[in-house]
């Protein structure tokens, strides 16, 4: 017998807004009779479908924010997904680097010594190491 495929959709959305759609197959015969719902994470036996986060991984939201911790790169603030960057270190950092940039340029335009110039090129490239990265912040 001809086995079909069936899906519902259903629509959820919670107290802070945010939508979430649960979707279940169901395997249908060509009588109408119900087989059961069809298992497209057949190694998972928590799940029949793959969610937001996949086959294998939990749909956890340990923070109740309405983001999955596989996407939350801040599980445990419910006020953020994303970490904070801490500006003020940025702005530092990056005024540090633009002050050895332009020291340098006074170098060359000055004809100083090699040894000079290169101890500017050091100090800019250990700046540049030390930058903080945009994607490190605070949850």
């Amino acid at each position: 017998q001809d086995i079909q495929r069936a899906t519902m959709t259903v629509s959820v959305t919670d107290v802070t807004g945010n939508k979430n759609e649960i979707v279940r197959s169901f395997a249908v015969s060509e009588d109408g009779e119900d087989g059961g719902p069809l298992d497209r994470c057949p190694n998972d036996p928590d799940k029949l479908e793959p969610g937001t986060c996949g086959c294998g991984i939990a749909e956890t939201d340990t923070d109740s924010d309405g983001t999955p911790d596989c996407l939350d790169r801040c599980p445990q603030n419910p006020l953020l997904v994303e970490p904070q960057i801490d500006e003020s270190a940025l702005r530092k950092a990056e005024k540090a680097l633009l002050k050895a940039k332009k020291k340098l340029k006074k170098l060359k335009k000055s004809h100083a010594p090699k040894n000079r110039l290169k101890k500017a090129r050091k100090k800019i490239k250990r700046l540049k190491g030390a930058m903080p990265p945009l994607s490190v912040g605070r949850c």
